[in-house]
């Protein structure tokens, strides 16, 4: 049996816990999960998310390797809502829309 280590990041105190915290106050929240380091995790539902609190992270996530990631899967849903634009495309597309608004 494999065990995942994650990086630190904020705990639960009960269900639901995490997100409460954070529609209530987004920037402190933000802000406590910068507290943990360079990079920090929580969970939500067995889905994952990271905040990368480092300008090399961040430069390297978005431009050196950024064909290597995917928008999240709450873009691809929210895309027959706000259509395919530069926020929910990816690749190719996303370069050119890029390029217009430029």
């Amino acid at each position: 049996m494999t065990t995942t280590t994650f990086p630190p990041g904020p705990k639960a105190r009960f269900p639901g816990d995490l997100f409460v915290r954070f529609r209530s106050d987004r920037i402190g929240f933000l802000e406590e999960m910068a507290s943990f380091g360079d990079v920090s995790h929580l969970s939500f539902n067995n889905v994952h998310f990271y905040l990368l609190n480092h300008p090399d992270m961040i430069r390297d996530l978005l431009v050196t390797n950024h064909r290597q990631f995917i928008k999240s899967r709450v873009l691809h849903v929210a895309e027959w809502l706000l259509g395919k634009g530069l926020l929910t495309s990816e690749g190719d597309f996303h370069l050119r829309q890029r390029r217009l608004v430029q």
